[in-house]
């Protein structure tokens, strides 16, 4: 059976942390947004996380264990 679960990261490591655990072999899933941003004084778009400090994990039961998660580099917490 799949479940999904809410990941929290740490301050700005989402993209690491859904790297990690991509390699880990589990299935994330990191909802992105465009938006605008000024930087010296200039406008530029930039991609950002559409919820900062979290991201989505679809776990199998009985296949995958989740508490390799818990200790993965850039987790914060489940």
């Amino acid at each position: 059976m799949l479940r999904w679960y809410l990941i929290h990261t740490k301050p700005s490591r989402e993209n690491v942390a859904e790297a990690n655990l991509r390699r880990q072999g589990y299935r994330v899933h990191l909802p992105r947004m465009l938006h605008s941003v000024r930087r010296a004084g200039q406008w530029c778009e930039c991609i950002a996380p559409l919820f900062p400090r979290y991201l989505f994990l679809q776990l199998s039961e009985g296949r995958q264990a989740l508490s390799p998660v818990r200790s993965s580099v850039e987790v914060a917490g489940i």
